[in-house]
This record gives structure tokens, sequence and C-alpha cells, in this order.
């Protein structure tokens, strides 16, 4: 598949009433299969939560969706591979969530700005389980876009390892879903499924 990815790209990508249709069986199936279901409006009970999916193309490189796994400490999903995000602060909206949670855990301060922010995707609820027990929680994906040159600079306590993945490597992969090189399908987590519905 030969696709242009660029920030009109995404921002046409995101709007419309049917936008989504064709992907959402085989979103909705997969969120089945990890726990989770499409949703929105917050659960009582859930932990109301934010991702970003940024697509990062500097000096006219490819994009490519910056990614991170989770820390071997963590009682969650130690290991696995996830988009970062967080817990919402009261009052936020879900792109200042995705935004702050993503500079926190990637460079310890401001860098990326709210303006970066091109779309939203349908938010989906999953529970996951740790150590001390399960959670649910309601995710919403935010999508961005930046051409700024990023020193990343993970929080240790937040962030195992940054993965860069090449934009070109998901849209022309054969699997379900594309897994970074060297990355075990095991560690995809469910939150990951989001770049399913682009």
């Amino acid at each position: 598949m030969s696709v242009e990815i660029s920030r009109d790209f995404l921002q046409m990508s995101l709007v419309g009433e049917n936008t989504f249709d064709a992907a959402l069986p085989r979103v909705k199936h997969l969120l089945s299969e990890n726990r989770g279901y499409l949703s929105d409006t917050v659960p009582e009970g859930a932990r109301a939560a934010s991702i970003l999916i940024l697509f990062w193309s500097s000096n006219g490189r490819e994009p490519q969706l910056v990614m991170q796994t989770r820390p071997e400490h963590m009682r969650a999903a130690p290991g696995a591979i996830v988009f970062p995000g967080g817990g919402a602060d009261p009052d936020e909206t879900v792109e200042q969530t995705a935004i702050r949670e993503f500079n926190e855990e990637m460079f310890r301060e401001n860098v990326l700005a709210l303006d970066s922010v091109v779309g939203k995707m349908p938010p989906f609820v999953r529970t996951i389980s740790s150590s001390s027990g399960d959670r649910t929680y309601w995710m919403a994906p935010v999508v961005a876009w930046s051409e700024q040159n990023l020193l990343f600079n993970p929080s240790e306590e937040e962030v195992g390892r940054v993965i860069l993945s090449p934009v070109s490597h998901w849209l022309d992969s054969s699997e379900e879903f594309y897994i970074p090189k060297g990355e075990d399908k095991a560690m995809m987590e469910g939150n990951a499924l989001a770049l399913l519905m682009l």
C-alpha cells in the first residue's frame, strides 16, 4: 500500500461520521479478546485515561510512531509495548491528558505542545490485571503530528525503552497488527490496538 502520511492526511482521516466503520469489526473483536470494548462514556468505577499516538517526522524523514515498553518493575503488564499515556487529572480534556502524560514520560518536561494534536479516535474500555488486582480504564486515543527535532529523555520510572516504529511497516504488514522489529507479539498490549482504527 502506498500512502503518504502527513498532518493533513491524518486530519482528513479523523473526521466524518463513518470514518472508522471499516476497521470497527476487527477492533471490536481484538478488544473483546483483550477484555475490552468501545465506549463513548466513562463507566462507573473506571479511571479515565488518554494515550498519545504520535506521528513524528523530522528533517523530511519517514514518519515514525513513538511507542515505549513498560518498565519491568511495573505491577501491570511489565515489558509490554504501549503508546505513552496515563490517567487524567481533574478538569483536563483528553487532549491535555495525552500531551501532559507524553511529556512526563518521554521528556520529563513540557516539549510537545497541545497544537500538535490533530484529532481523536473512538475511546475504549479495558480491564488490566496487575499484581495488586484488576483495574478498569477508559482510554481515549489522541492522534498528534510533530516535525520538531525531539530529544527523548524518558522517565526511568515510567518507560523501559523508547521504540520508534516506521509507519510504512504498519501499512505494509500482513500481520493483524504490526510488531516492531525484534519485539515479542505477546508484549503488544491492548491499547496499541487503537492504531487499527486509522
